[in-house]
């Protein structure tokens, strides 16, 4: 292809390392072999560079204190480095450091202490030791937050108000520096997949908890929840949650319904949609990967995805639609994953259709026609929502139009599945639409993605 049929960027060679060691990291895991540990490299060769593309699992200890709204949090990482080149710091995402006024108690490297700096919801842990490629590291830390009991702004996602905590990325997670302030309700938030997350709760009262894992213990007021090939590992939880239990369709996945306040004919109701979505997605994209799905009812305004657990809110405004775009996630954030700060079109576009196409509520946009490329931090609070939600997946219908259902679809399933617990990005989505239907999608592209086609 010439330049001026295919005019994406060219990537740097950082870029393509980075590409790549997403690649490995996302490979399926084989029985343990030897590998290098850090070592100190010399100085001329040392350099300054991190990477998210680590091979990680998480081992987790949460102890609530549930009068207090006090939130302890250890966490034991196994890591090993998949990125092809050495690594010199660790970034860390959790949102206790923005919201929960976060006091870090212990921070260790190979049981070596450390002292970690904490940037914006950024934890930086540089490394005593360069972490060569293959490289294995053990990251400790333990930190002290308290939940807040508002629901405004963002405090929706770290809070205990009204009989329920609704706790979001508290674990300091593999990440980059995402700046967390921004003028919409954008996610600011970039994880890869973690193998194997175990996540241990204590309280001081008796919990119902909903969770992005599996309950695999139950131990006085708390529980212990085992999660695989998950890129986040959130929570909600209340001692009056009363729950409802069903499967899919097809029987391979249960669903949990979780509620607070919702009766009992709008939870059956909740399970037939997810039911039905859950179905329909499977038939477009793929099946799904997780053996469960939870939807719990929290006090927020507003609907949150995280793998196998998805938050609705107390009183949404559409709860169908509000369904089945948080379970949309579940595919596109969940299994292939993006930068959700600097890419929103690839997760929340893509979500929209899914779940517009569902419930055949496609609708134009109530604002000006803008770009589809840009980061969270470039569209207004007004227009984010119909910029990249509406007129997302108005394109994304057009593509279909272009290309025919059965091979839009088709092209999809395709890309869903060879790119499962990988980072991809927009330009990989289209250029898989490209590649089948050839040019004829360049207008649109060029219309919507102006710095990606020109």
């Amino acid at each position: 292809m010439t330049a001026r049929t295919r005019s994406l960027r060219a990537p740097s060679l950082g870029l393509l390392a980075a590409l790549i060691g997403c690649m490995l990291s996302a490979a399926p895991m084989h029985a343990a072999t030897a590998v290098p540990a850090a070592t100190a490299l010399p100085a001329a060769t040392a350099v300054d560079r991190s990477s998210y593309e680590l091979e990680a699992t998480y081992d987790v200890h949460v102890d609530l204190d549930w009068n207090s709204r006090v939130i302890d949090v250890t966490t034991d990482m196994q890591a090993t480095n998949r990125s092809l080149l050495p690594i010199s710091r660790l970034e860390l995402n959790t949102i206790a450091a923005r919201l929960g006024s976060m006091r870090l108690l212990e921070a260790s490297v190979d049981f070596a202490p450390v002292t970690p700096r904490i940037d914006d919801q950024t934890m930086v842990i540089q490394l005593p030791e360069i972490l060569p490629n293959t490289g294995q590291i053990s990251v400790h830390t333990r930190y002290r937050a308290t939940l807040r009991n508002s629901l405004t702004n963002s405090d929706w996602l770290w809070s205990e108000r009204d009989g329920v905590a609704s706790v979001y990325r508290f674990i300091p997670w593999l990440s980059r520096r995402t700046p967390f302030n921004r003028p919409n309700f954008g996610d600011p938030f970039v994880t890869p997949v973690a193998t194997a997350v175990r996540v241990r709760f204590t309280s001081s009262v008796p919990l119902v908890f909903a969770t992005s894992g599996v309950q695999v213990a139950n131990t006085g007021p708390g529980a212990t929840f085992v999660a695989r090939n998950v890129r986040d590992f959130s929570f909600t939880a209340s001692p009056s949650y009363r729950v409802l239990t069903g499967r899919s369709l097809d029987g391979q996945t249960q669903i949990r319904v979780v509620t607070r306040w919702a009766s009992s004919a709008r939870a059956r109701h909740e399970l037939d949609v997810a039911r039905r979505a859950i179905a329909r997605y499977e038939q477009w994209v793929g099946r799904l990967p997780y053996p469960m799905v939870t939807l719990a009812e929290t006090g927020a305004g507003t609907g949150m995805e995280s793998p196998g657990l998805v938050w609705i809110s107390r009183d949404p405004v559409d709860l169908d639609y509000l369904i089945a775009h948080e379970l949309g996630h579940q595919w596109f954030y969940g299994v292939v994953g993006n930068d959700e700060a600097r890419d929103p079109f690839f997760d929340e576009a893509m979500t929209d259709f899914l779940a517009r196409s569902f419930l055949h509520q496609l609708r134009g946009s109530h604002c000006a026609t803008a770009p589809l490329d840009r980061s969270i931090y470039q569209y207004s609070g007004a227009c984010y929502y119909e910029t990249i939600y509406i007129q997302g997946s108005l394109f994304l219908d057009g593509v279909r139009r272009q290309m025919g259902s059965g091979t839009f679809w088709s092209t999809l399933r395709a890309f869903w599945a060879s790119n499962r617990y990988r980072i991809s990005r927009t330009a990989d989505l289209l250029e898989a639409f490209r590649a089948v239907a050839g040019n004829v999608l360049l207008p649109s592209y060029r219309a919507h993605f102006p710095s990606l086609y020109r």
